[in-house]
């Protein structure tokens, strides 16, 4: 979902629930960020998952669910049973995702998500990688040196 349908879905949704916020900002500062310091898969899976429980609370009554129901809902539950250390969605989905230590787990868990898409939800595509460990840079198009109209 984007655009005015985004912009539409988010106006028909509640405001989230006081409680929920101090959680997930309780969670975010003192279990997921300390377990990304210190390198704790676990703790940091556990701590996401449960602020994707209680985010998807939030967008349920528009999109039906904590999860885009369908295909997305059965495999963040799949995934989880599986062994991911952590699970979620991105945004309204349907783009979910796995957290498991190591590339041997990574490789396994996709495979089995695969295999679940391939009779659930055949256009479904499943990636596996590391996580990006240099940080990101975001900068506007045009002041990007590379896209100046002669450069190299």
């Amino acid at each position: 979902m984007s655009g005015i349908a985004e912009a539409e879905a988010f106006a028909r949704l509640p405001s989230p629930p006081e409680r929920d916020a101090e959680r997930v900002a309780h969670l975010v500062l003192m279990a997921l960020l300390p377990a990304l310091a210190e390198r704790d898969l676990p703790t940091f899976g556990a701590a996401l998952s449960a602020i994707q429980a209680t985010t998807g609370r939030w967008f349920a009554p528009v999109q039906g669910g904590l999860f885009a129901p369908g295909a997305s809902e059965e495999v963040v539950r799949r995934m989880a049973e599986w062994g991911a250390s952590g699970v979620g969605q991105s945004s309204w989905g349907p783009a979910v995702y796995g957290i498991v230590d190591g590339e041997e787990a990574g490789l396994e868990l996709a495979e089995r998500v695969r295999a679940l898409l391939s009779s659930t939800s055949p256009t479904g595509a499943v990636y596996s990688g590391p996580f990006r460990t240099d940080g990101a840079r975001v900068w506007r198009a045009e002041a990007h040196p590379s896209t100046r109209l002669g450069a190299p």
